[in-house]
């Protein structure tokens, strides 16, 4: 795994063992990299994964953008929103700063948490973290998109 990645979106999901047992979007399921802006759904290599929620970080790793999956679709907050609704804006930990890859490239880590990663998709420059506790209670999992820092440095 390159050191030189910033986390740009995290996403929590069902799990790929629940999410194909549902039908959440209208259109079919694309991949990844093919889906649309608004899409509820994405496969990984096969692995089928249902948004419940969107998290979209600035060039800084800040919060710039929450999206809340529902049946008719997301509801997007901006910062600006989710600092007037101060219920939500704790709800969602609005304030955390970014992710960070640890030295030796096993997990995730941020002022506040440590997150062990089961699996790096590189071709979609996605990482999967480890199902555990309430995520693995709740058929959840916990994704993050990052991009190569070193193809902004030309």
């Amino acid at each position: 795994m390159p050191s030189d990645i910033r986390i740009i979106s995290q996403y929590h999901t069902l799990d790929e063992k629940v999410s194909p047992k549902y039908v959440n979007c209208a259109r079919e399921i694309q991949t990844f990299r093919t889906r649309e802006m608004y899409d509820c759904s994405f496969t990984i290599e096969g692995l089928e994964f249902d948004i419940l929620q969107h998290f979209l970080f600035d060039y800084k790793g800040n919060l710039k953008e929450f999206w809340d999956y529902k049946a008719e679709g997301p509801l997007v907050y901006t910062m600006e929103a989710l600092k007037k609704d101060l219920p939500l804006f704790k709800q969602v930990r609005a304030d955390r700063k970014g992710y960070q890859l640890s030295e030796d490239g096993l997990l995730l880590v941020n002022l506040t948490d440590t997150l062990p990663i089961e699996k790096i998709f590189r071709k979609q420059q996605i990482i999967l973290i480890q199902q555990f506790g309430e995520l693995k209670k709740r058929d959840q999992r916990i994704l993050f998109e990052y991009e190569l820092l070193s193809k902004h440095l030309d």
